[in-house]
């Protein structure tokens, strides 16, 4: 960009507050990589081009670094709305989703909805779950720990009455019926950084 050239200190600073901003922020990482990209000899068209971002934001980029370099460059003035769920009801909607996985937003809707009587949208709902901290994943399948204890005892038990019980008296063994053989993983809200296996 004309009139745009940073010197080897500041192309230094920016890099490093870009390595930072990639693990927290990429709407700041992008800002700070339009302005080395404009500082570094790329033309304002080439910008444009490569980030997809209009050439009068470009330029407001460059006036905020201009003005107070990368803490002026990352200000933000926007602030969001207020949410319609009340904070008083964050807690019981918290203690909801940690007794029961929801395997859908919409279901997650309804229980706000009969419980609130607040109405969300499936992206409104979606976007205060991601704000609460929850993401929609798969668990992990693991198998069943077994009670050696019990099945020890179970086998004296059972043991013991094949020994005494009549000689032409028969022994069935009955297990329950499932639709599908083995258990299947579905998706649904799980707290970040919780444990999700199914045992």
């Amino acid at each position: 960009m004309r009139d745009f050239e940073l010197t080897v200190e500041a192309l230094q600073e920016l890099r490093v507050a870009h390595k930072a901003a990639k693990k927290a922020s990429a709407s700041e990482a992008y800002r700070i990589n339009a302005i080395i990209l404009l500082g570094t000899g790329w033309t304002l068209e080439e910008v444009v081009d490569a980030l997809l971002l209009d050439d009068e934001t470009l330029r407001n980029y460059v006036e905020n670094y201009k003005k107070g370099g990368i803490e002026k460059l990352l200000e933000r003035h926007y602030k969001g709305g207020t949410p319609k769920l009340p904070i008083k009801y964050f807690e019981i909607l918290t203690q909801e989703l940690e007794s029961n996985i929801y395997l859908t937003t919409k279901g997650v809707c309804e229980y706000v909805k009969d419980t609130f009587n607040i109405e969300h949208s499936i992206s409104g709902m979606t976007a205060l779950l991601h704000r609460m901290e929850y993401v929609y994943k798969k668990p992990k399948l693991m198998p069943g720990n077994s009670d050696s204890e019990a099945q020890e005892y179970f086998l004296k038990e059972f043991l013991k009455f094949m020994q005494n019980k009549k000689k032409n008296e028969a022994v069935f063994f009955v297990d329950a019926v499932h639709p599908t053989w083995n258990s299947m993983a579905a998706y649904g809200w799980i707290k970040k950084r919780k444990s999700s296996r199914l045992f």
